[in-house]
């Protein structure tokens, strides 16, 4: 009878732990933080709008740069041609002299290109014999005639504004009057045929070209 009464006292005893939670429940873990996963995927660091390092300000681009460069038309050492249907006319004002002087054509130093493929400006050399206007201290000159198969009063196109005179063809020996302009560029800035290119001192724009006695 005792042993039956001390039996159910232990079971009572053991169903009383049990509900007042004497039983440990399982440690829960923490989540791994994902932060830490993220800032470790790379070792470079972090770039773009989302970083939070301060963004230099870009360097000022210089003002070449910006702009661009101005494209040169080849000259005849390099072999190259542009049509004439390429090239626009200048549209500035035609320059006033700044050299008037009498020389003897002493040299052409090659063949006049047809005009039919391009427009362009021949360099020839001459011999200073009067400076008429203006300065100039050397015995020859280098100058530049546009389209020199077409005499200078013929001239139709927007060049007329720029070249006259009334010299009808260009041979060696030949005696001329001429009012210069320099640099040649001033006026004309497209193709040029000038085997004088590595040779030092300013090249001419010839304004006119009149026979000279």
């Amino acid at each position: 009878m005792k042993g039956s009464i001390f039996l159910a006292e232990a079971a009572v005893l053991s169903l009383s732990i049990i509900s007042c939670g004497g039983g440990k429940q399982p440690a829960q873990r923490d989540p791994a933080p994902e932060s830490v996963i993220v800032e470790h995927v790379t070792d470079s660091p972090p770039s773009g709008p989302a970083s939070n390092q301060p963004m230099k300000p870009a360097a000022p681009q210089p003002a070449s740069e910006r702009i661009g460069k101005t494209v040169v038309p080849l000259h005849s050492a390099t072999g190259a041609r542009t049509p004439a249907a390429a090239l626009p006319p200048s549209r500035q004002a035609a320059p006033n002299g700044d050299l008037v002087v009498e020389a003897r054509l002493v040299e052409i130093p090659g063949t006049f290109p047809p005009n039919e493929l391009y427009n362009y400006v021949y360099v020839m050399k001459y011999r200073v014999l009067e400076v008429a206007e203006g300065s100039y201290e050397r015995d020859e000159i280098l100058v530049g005639h546009y389209n020199p198969l077409i005499p200078r009063d013929r001239i139709k196109d927007n060049m007329r504004a720029y070249v006259t005179g009334n010299v009808q063809g260009f041979a060696e020996g030949d005696k001329h009057r001429l009012v210069l302009t320099t640099p040649l560029e001033k006026v004309w800035k497209e193709a040029v045929e000038d085997e004088y290119f590595d040779e030092p001192g300013e090249k001419f724009f010839a304004l006119r070209a009149d026979k000279a006695k």
